[in-house]
């Protein structure tokens, strides 16, 4: 004899399985946590020598501070950092997290950000805190995603740093996509996106996001917070592109 379950209480139970059961891995699906211990370990981080600027991996044994692109085009943005290349682990784990509907993630991809401030703070002879504001979507995008990975990633960033996160930075204009374009389309499509709302930001600003490609998306929420009356911006992604 089947018995059939009300649609009200069928809801809850599915509720409270959401909250009660461990979390799958986003990237090897173990249950447990939203990124597991051995696949955080697994991911593989820059550790070599950097561009001051970009920081674009170096050439081992190298007197260079700065990449030859830096040093023909000086970056609106001071200094940047990321935990790793855009690839492998922390790949799977950045298009879960985007695209697998997995806010729950951000808390264990933050963690990674820790290692590339600690070295922004060194490289840097501006005190610390730092406002951390994240790099946003644009409303409609975040509608339809259901969260900002980048808002997420900076308000777990910012507790273990003790620093203020603020969320000012606005998208103001919808901009297509930037995976695929070349440099040129980049800058084109981006230009003019950001605005930061509310009264002048006096402190140095760290951007978050995601992933760095030619810099083009940064480089514009830059010049939004420099606009805004901050003293410095530096920038700190999960990942990098070569």
């Amino acid at each position: 004899m089947a018995y059939l379950i009300p649609r009200w209480l069928s809801d809850g139970a599915s509720t409270l399985l959401d909250v009660h059961l461990p979390s799958p891995c986003i990237t090897c699906g173990r249950t447990g946590t939203a990124m597991c211990v051995e696949c955080l370990e697994a991911v593989e981080r820059f550790r070599g020598p950097e561009c001051n600027s970009c920081g674009l991996p170096l050439s081992a044994g190298t007197t260079a501070v700065q990449c030859d692109e830096c040093r023909r085009a000086p970056p609106v943005v001071r200094s940047v950092r990321s935990a790793g290349p855009f690839e492998g682990t922390l790949r799977t784990a950045i298009h879960a997290f985007k695209d697998g509907d997995r806010p729950d993630a951000a808390s264990p991809l933050a963690s990674l950000l820790l290692v590339p401030v600690t070295r922004l703070i060194a490289g840097s002879s501006v005190t610390a805190p730092w406002t951390v504001m994240p790099v946003p979507l644009h409303p409609r995008r975040r509608a339809a995603r259901g969260y900002d990975q980048a808002s997420l990633l900076a308000s777990h960033l910012a507790r273990p740093l003790e620093w203020s996160a603020a969320t000012r930075l606005r998208r103001v204009r919808e901009t297509n996509p930037q995976v695929g374009l070349g440099l040129k389309a980049r800058l084109a499509n981006i230009n003019g996106a950001f605005h930061v709302e509310g009264p002048p930001i006096p402190d140095t600003v760290l951007l978050v996001d995601d992933v760095m490609t030619t810099g083009a998306t940064l480089d514009q929420a830059a010049r939004a917070c420099l606009a805004a009356g901050c003293t410095d911006v530096c920038a700190v992604t999960l990942a990098r592109e070569p």
